[in-house]
């Protein structure tokens, strides 16, 4: 590798990996390299933004832990988390479309022991919001009902914050559960409305977002995470109608079959039967899984 130079550099780099025993891996890492050099040599990458460009992902692994990940930040609002959902899960056969997963998922939450959840019970009462009843039921492309689905759902509250990104919660979950369906395959949330929100602005990813003027928001959604044996896990947002954001979500995140209505409900019976206040918003969406 003594005689490198901009147009031989590529294929130097490449051959370094022949002896990859995964393919996939091998595969991947190559066609990183020549994206990476191609992406230089087109714009003529100076040294000064190569550094610029090495701090924010230091500065990214700095503001990023548990709570919170600044690299998927980063794919949402450069658009590559939208493909890859879009390549792998478009919805074009009938099955549930993909969407982001998001900078605030948590992995490892107790399973509840009901497919029924109230996620505005808190210590001190009843969280505020517009009250939400959302009955899920996950299915297979033929329409049979997925028993023991496990499914993992969180949103923002009425300040448009997760759980993850309030500090005097001190690691208690809110608005967010872990479930599995019933031999129907449904569940059943008791809820409020999300708000939308801005991307995370203290750090590079929002930096960049100030730098180039462009809309910080997301339109308001549900997030869920739903696996069953057999099937590919989806994992997908559903945002109510009539955000101002649905048309240019700082994500790219919206799909028009994720776009829900929120019809009210004024029934006194099914208030009582729930354990509502009148008037509640009443949801109910089918997910359909994918043949893995």
């Amino acid at each position: 590798m003594r005689n490198l130079s901009p147009a031989n550099v590529t294929e130097a780099l490449t051959r370094v990996f022949d002896q990859t025993p995964d393919p996939r891996l091998k595969e991947l890492l190559c066609a990183l390299v020549r994206h990476l050099h191609d992406y230089a040599r087109e714009v003529k990458l100076r040294p000064e933004e190569w550094a610029f460009a090495m701090d924010a992902l230091l500065r990214a692994g700095k503001v990023s832990d548990t709570r919170r990940n600044e690299f998927i930040m980063f794919s949402d609002v450069l658009g590559l988390s939208a493909v890859v959902d879009m390549m792998n899960g478009d919805g074009a056969k009938g099955e549930t479309a993909f969407s982001q997963l998001g900078p605030f998922f948590a992995d490892g939450l107790p399973l509840e022991p009901s497919h029924v959840v109230d996620l505005r019970k808190v210590p001190e009462g009843v969280l505020p919001g517009d009250p939400v009843l959302f009955t899920g039921t996950v299915v297979s492309g033929s329409g049979e009902p997925l028993a023991g689905a496990m499914v993992d759902a969180w949103q923002t509250d009425v300040d448009g914050l997760y759980d993850l990104q309030r500090p005097e919660l001190q690691g208690a979950h809110r608005l967010r559960c872990r479930l599995r369906t019933n031999r129907d395959g449904q569940f059943v949330l008791k809820t409020i409305r999300p708000l939308g929100y801005t991307a995370p602005m203290d750090g590079p990813g929002g930096q960049m977002l100030m730098a180039t003027q462009r809309n910080i928001w997301r339109p308001a959604h549900f997030h869920f995470r739903i696996g069953a044996e057999g099937y590919r896990t989806l994992v997908t947002e559903l945002f109510p109608e009539g955000d101002q954001h649905l048309d240019n979500d700082v994500a790219f995140g919206v799909r028009s079959s994720l776009v829900l209505t929120l019809p009210v409900c004024a029934s006194p019976e099914l208030a009582r039967e729930w354990g509502m206040p009148v008037p509640f918003k009443k949801v109910d969406y089918r997910f359909e899984l994918a043949r893995s």
